[in-house]
């Protein structure tokens, strides 16, 4: 069998009183030995402190008479806590989360240590005291407020995944070992967890993407446009009104091609204003000729007209239609 299941129970021991401080309240086991209150131990921070939401917290607290037995309790110790009336002869014992001065509540302007209870199998009713080991602890979900002047002393828990782990250190005075989690409220007992000793997955390198050169935009040449001359009343017009569609459907091609090449931004180059520009001058003079045509075609039937008049009466048989002047005379 292991050791530890058949470890004899130590009998409680007074222990010597240490140089210069005072007769501890406990034996090796954390046993009371004496129901008389100690004096209450002065305390001090030890560090900076560290503003939490409007609190200062602390990572150690020293306790005891500068020049007698001081210790330091740091965050992440156990220790030793003043018992209730539940909990006698045995003093409590806690893993310290935090340290800090009170601001609020029923602490306020005290020192305050705030603790995780580890649990006695004496403090634990049921099928988990069973086959337990009298320096075995079952680590609990409740944490509690308490003050500093409470603490009574260190402790020393190992914490293992099984009784095995836990070695011959737990023979050592105040020492004891904690493999099971459990939930006082609903009597539920776990095994407790080892921490993750695999170090951290090393972070993928990070891709930086080349920059991409935007492609140049293709110049845009300039469609020509048919020109109308200044005579264009006097002349037959020049601008069949095909080449004129032909003219705007490029110039729309050549404004698609300027936008794909500028990634389909919104202004376009002053080559395509340009292009736009002429074409819309192009339209408005096949407007102006289109004009100029249906004004001879009506004063072409207008004259017909006159003619048709004066043969009847005057027995003419033929009439000329001349196009209009700048004037507007025939």
């Amino acid at each position: 069998p292991h050791p530890l299941r058949v470890m004899a129970e130590p009998e409680p021991e007074e222990e010597p009183p240490e140089e210069g401080g005072a007769v501890p309240r406990y034996d090796s086991d954390g046993r009371l030995v004496t129901e008389e209150e100690g004096s209450i131990l002065p305390s001090e921070w030890v560090g900076p402190s560290r503003n939490v939401l409007g609190v200062n917290h602390y990572d150690a607290v020293l306790i005891g008479f500068e020049g007698s037995a001081q210790y330091k309790v740091c965050v992440g110790d156990c220790v030793y806590l003043s018992p209730d009336e539940d909990a006698k002869p045995w003093c409590e014992i806690g893993l310290v989360t935090h340290l800090y001065l009170a601001q609020t509540g029923d602490f306020t302007g005290e020192k305050v240590v705030k603790v995780r209870w580890l649990y006695r199998k004496s403090q634990v009713a049921g099928a988990a005291s069973r086959n337990t080991h009298n320096r075995e602890l079952f680590y609990g979900l409740h944490v509690d407020e308490n003050l500093v002047e409470s603490i009574e002393g260190l402790a020393t828990v190992l914490f293992c995944t099984n009784r095995e782990g836990a070695g011959k250190r737990v023979q050592e005075p105040h020492t004891f070992f904690c493999c099971k989690t459990i939930d006082v409220s609903r009597g539920r007992v776990g095994d407790l967890k080892p921490l993750s000793t695999d170090p951290p997955p090393e972070p993928a390198p990070e891709v930086v993407p080349e920059p991409v050169q935007a492609a140049a935009p293709a110049p845009v040449q300039a469609v020509p446009v048919a020109s109308v001359p200044a005579d264009a009343e006097e002349a037959a017009p020049t601008v069949p009104e095909a080449e004129a569609d032909v003219s705007g459907v490029e110039a729309q091609a050549a404004e698609k091609r300027a936008r794909r090449h500028t990634g389909g931004a919104a202004r376009a180059t002053v080559s395509s204003l340009e292009v736009l520009l002429r074409h819309a001058l192009g339209e408005i003079e096949a407007l102006k000729v289109k004009m100029t045509r249906l004004e001879s075609m009506v004063v072409c039937l207008d004259s017909s007209s006159v003619a048709s008049a004066s043969s009847q009466s005057l027995g003419s048989t033929s009439s000329t239609c001349y196009p209009p002047s700048r004037s507007g005379e025939m």
